[in-house]
């Protein structure tokens, strides 16, 4: 087991839940396919349940 703190997706940036979830080029790919709006991509969240409330919220308005 490494203690390796990169993503093990992209490989780049932190290892952590918000990075794992938006940040990574490939959760970003995911997100945008799947239709969430550009700006919950490009908002700086620094605390994940702020972006998963808006982003539940705008899921919710459309």
């Amino acid at each position: 087991m490494s203690n390796d703190p990169a993503c093990k997706r992209c490989e780049n940036g932190s290892g952590d839940i918000i990075h794992a979830i938006r940040v990574c080029a490939y959760a970003r790919e995911v997100l945008t396919l799947g239709g969430l709006h550009e700006s919950l991509l490009d908002d700086n969240y620094m605390d994940c349940i702020d972006w998963l409330g808006s982003s539940m919220r705008e899921r919710n308005s459309t």
